[in-house]
């Protein structure tokens, strides 16, 4: 397992391909993608997947962005210590997709399962925003629909969030992502547990 992430990390670092897959090898395209950085895994983690594929259906991929917006590059020896969390039968894309415009495009048709906080983000036009290009409104609402053009949505997790659980409802978000929601409602799935407080 060691060397063939050694290898893929290699491979998305070059830019040779999009993504790598280790693990269960699937006969289908992944119904179910459920990004983050699992630094660790834990039963949230795993409760969320497997209700994102009892209601969606699978095959269902964990994916690990070795690029991300706010943290340095993971290091093959960090992406190497997160996948070994996983057990033999998931499976596991290593991408460098650090937006979920980018994701959409690697995997179409997709169900991405996130938590509010991270749908807060997509939804929000500060995020978009650079040093250069103040204009997020109008590249977060393009990024949206790209989103929705390659057939994707969202299955989202309540989770809390300073001192209170917070839900979909929660949420100002614009229409256009909205749309594109379910929510998981609280009485069937609540952890409030996060990789942050575990470290």
């Amino acid at each position: 397992m060691k060397s063939q992430v050694v290898t893929a990390v290699e491979q998305i670092v070059s830019s040779n391909t999009a993504f790598v897959l280790i693990g269960k090898k699937q006969t289908s395209e992944p119904r179910v993608i459920f990004p983050g950085s699992f630094n660790p895994l834990h039963k949230g983690h795993r409760k969320i997947a497997s209700i994102a594929e009892s209601i969606i259906g699978g095959p269902l991929y964990y994916e690990i962005s070795i690029d991300n917006v706010d943290k340095p590059t993971l290091r093959s020896d960090e992406v190497i210590q997160r996948v070994d969390q996983f057990d033999a039968n998931q499976t596991i894309a290593i991408t460098r997709a650090v937006t979920f415009d980018q994701k959409a495009l690697l995997f179409q048709g997709s169900v991405f399962a996130v938590g509010v906080d991270t749908l807060a983000r997509i939804g929000n036009y500060r995020y978009y925003e650079s040093d250069c290009d103040a204009n997020g409104e109008q590249k977060m609402h393009q990024a949206i629909d790209l989103i929705e053009h390659q057939g994707c949505r969202f299955l989202v997790f309540g989770r809390k969030m300073e001192n209170a659980f917070c839900g979909l409802a929660d949420l100002a978000l614009p229409a256009n992502l909205q749309r594109l929601c379910q929510e998981i409602p609280e009485h069937q799935f609540r952890a409030d547990v996060s990789s942050s407080d575990l470290r």
